[in-house]
């Protein structure tokens, strides 16, 4: 993921917590939202 990534992203986040997820997730005003690759990530100092 790091050769994607822009270097200043790369810097904030834990790569190593990468975790893919489902390719649809609901909004919070209740739309189905579709996505091609969604992942959760821990972010330095947070």
């Amino acid at each position: 993921m790091t050769y994607y990534l822009p270097a200043h992203i790369v810097e904030q986040i834990d790569v190593n917590t990468l975790e893919p997820q489902k390719d649809s997730f609901i909004t919070q005003d209740l739309k189905e939202v579709f996505s091609d690759l969604l992942f959760k990530v821990n972010i330095h100092d947070e």
